[in-house]
């Protein structure tokens, strides 16, 4: 069996337990809510559920026992999309509306807050350390979103002025999307009563996040270097990875901010040679330190399979299709 197949067998599973929790948050909503919040939560990869369950028998366990724990590190990812989505103004998610386009924004907030508090809640019943694992990747997830730029002109200032951080982007995706893969697969450690191993295997899954994030990142990248098109929220999410990877990439930038007119594909072309090829470097260093978190794991089907995973998903990420909004 390969990472593909794995997925293939896991994923309805996965969805399956989703599904059976969605009554909790909908019974008592009206209808024409309620199927927009069922809309929310429903699609996506199981990319950190599919973790969870995968790191769980790696290290011994059963698959049930990681399956409630894989249901709820993909509410939480739902929950933390529905707040970026209006934070970042997004207006599409899956090749649909996001939630604050159509119910607006206090009602999609306060739906991300209630499936946090529930999951958090549901954690606790479960075990303590299930409980602190899902409450840390959730303070982690809003302490890297509060550190992403967001107002254009504040953003131009720092960067001219040299007071924007140049070390941001690293911070920003060890938060963000790092503590989370981080989560899912300690949650699969725990779930497999292999607790000596929670640090080891959420530095794997933490890296894997990063790749992954960067992945996303560079995806962006090249959908600009190809279409010669750029959304200004986009370019201002992309400022931080930019200055990371190659500082000389933040003059065209700039100008994207400003709505300065300029031949975005020639320049791009001839001047993000650099940054895309430093982004591609350092998804396999990460990915090359997550397996050398697990190198030495007692080897059997899933071990293997948790080998395969990281570069699975990143070249997922990067055959995937970037959707304009």
């Amino acid at each position: 069996m390969d990472i593909i197949e794995y997925w293939h067998i896991t994923k309805p599973k996965i969805d399956e337990g989703i599904a059976r929790l969605l009554p909790l948050f909908i019974e008592r909503m009206p209808s024409e809510y309620a199927s927009v919040l069922k809309e929310s939560i429903e699609g996506g990869k199981r990319a950190r559920g599919t973790l969870t369950c995968l790191v769980c028998q790696a290290l011994g366990g059963r698959l049930e026992d990681a399956l409630p724990r894989a249901v709820a590190i993909e509410y939480i990812h739902a929950a933390t999309l529905i707040h970026d989505d209006y934070v970042d103004l997004d207006t599409v998610r899956r090749s649909r509306p996001a939630i604050w386009t159509l119910e607006g924004s206090r009602r999609a907030v306060l739906f991300g807050d209630l499936i946090l508090s529930y999951m958090i809640n549901m954690m606790s019943d479960m075990s303590r350390d299930d409980a602190k694992a899902v409450a840390e990747a959730i303070a982690a997830v809003a302490r890297g979103a509060f550190q992403e730029p967001l107002n254009p002109m504040l953003l131009v200032d720092e960067i001219t002025s040299g007071r924007f951080p140049s070390g941001l982007y690293d911070v920003i995706i060890k938060l963000k999307t790092g503590a989370l893969f981080g989560a899912a697969s300690k949650l699969g450690a725990i779930a497999a009563n292999r607790l000596e191993m929670g640090e080891r295997v959420y530095n794997y899954g933490s890296r894997c996040g990063e790749a992954f994030q960067i992945a996303d990142d560079l995806r962006e990248v090249l959908r600009i270097v190809e279409t010669g098109k750029a959304n200004v929220h986009k370019i201002i999410t992309l400022v931080p990875a930019c200055l990371y990877y190659y500082s000389d990439s933040i003059k065209e930038i700039l100008d994207m901010i400003m709505g300065r007119h300029i031949d975005i594909a020639s320049i791009v072309l001839e001047r993000w040679v650099p940054l895309i090829e430093h982004m591609s470097n350092d998804i396999d260093v990460r990915l090359n330190l997550a397996l050398k978190e697990i190198e030495d794991l007692e080897d059997n089907e899933y071990v293997q399979i948790l080998r395969q995973a990281p570069r699975h998903m990143v070249r997922l990420m990067l055959e995937q299709k970037t959707v304009e909004t």
